[in-house]
């Protein structure tokens, strides 16, 4: 699996199988140490594997939100990509995304918050509401196909939301299971290491929902996502109900009409 991760070429693979994989067979092996406490030292050794996965992920993840900063608001002219997905982020061989496929590529002109394209083109599931239905495109589009590229991460990919517990994908789960269980297997260091990371994956999540809100005066701009992903931002603040998500305990109170991509 780890000699893999050198290989990979997109956040697909680093993402997806690896890590559900990966906190699977940690989940299994902390029910196996309940009964047999010799495996203790195997499990720690799998937890820092399930740590230095997650830094890799979000390494990626805040590199693919600066690289849409860059073309957003430091480059000469606004470009907007129309297309982030995870078959468009490459990883160099140290692990550094890198935008690439800019055929769909729009520019702004000074001035211009945001435009129509006479044919709607893109990938559907990454496509944002107002830009499938209305052909409408800003700074927001690319916002809302980065919140759900970097909401998919884990497998199943749409089959997800319907798999939230309280907003939390079943990788969250699974690190929060093992940061519970394994008080015995694991040094202080490491299960400090282990909350912080669960901590993060939590705020990545938030962030992830923020940008996919169906209304795109809610969604931030890239410059404020890469803000909130920064762990020296104190709070993020806690998202509506996304344009696709069915109903939730969590949102009992919102009844709108909602689009399923």
């Amino acid at each position: 699996m780890w000699s893999g991760l050198e290989n990979a070429s997109s956040i697909a693979q680093l993402a997806g199988v690896d890590a559900f994989v990966l906190i699977t067979a940690i989940v299994r092996a902390a029910q196996t140490a309940r009964r047999n406490k010799k495996t203790f030292r195997e499990l720690a050794e799998q937890v820092e594997r399930i740590g230095g996965l997650l830094r890799s992920l979000f390494r990626i993840i805040e590199g693919v939100a600066q690289g849409a900063v860059y073309l957003h608001h430091h480059s000469r002219l606004r470009i907007i990509h129309r297309d982030l997905k995870p078959s468009n982020i490459l990883l160099n061989s140290d692990m550094n995304p890198k935008i690439s496929n800019f055929d769909l590529t729009k520019v702004l002109c000074p001035g211009m918050i945001q435009d129509t394209a006479a044919c709607v083109v893109g990938s559907i599931g990454f496509i944002a509401r107002e830009y499938m239905t209305k052909g409408t495109f800003s700074v927001k589009t690319d916002v809302y196909s980065f919140g759900v590229m970097a909401f998919n991460r884990t497998p199943y990919g749409a089959k997800l939301v319907q798999r939230l517990k309280g907003f939390l994908p079943p990788l969250l789960h699974g690190i929060s299971f093992c940061s519970r269980a394994l008080p015995k297997c694991l040094s202080f260091p490491a299960r400090r290491r282990m909350l912080s990371q669960q901590r993060e994956m939590r705020r990545c999540v938030r962030v992830t929902l923020l940008c996919i809100q169906e209304n795109p005066e809610r969604r931030p701009e890239m410059l404020e996502v890469t803000w909130m992903l920064s762990p020296r931002k104190a709070r993020v603040p806690f998202p509506r109900r996304p344009g696709y998500a069915r109903e939730s305990p969590m949102y009992a109170g919102d009844r709108s009409t909602t689009m399923t991509p």
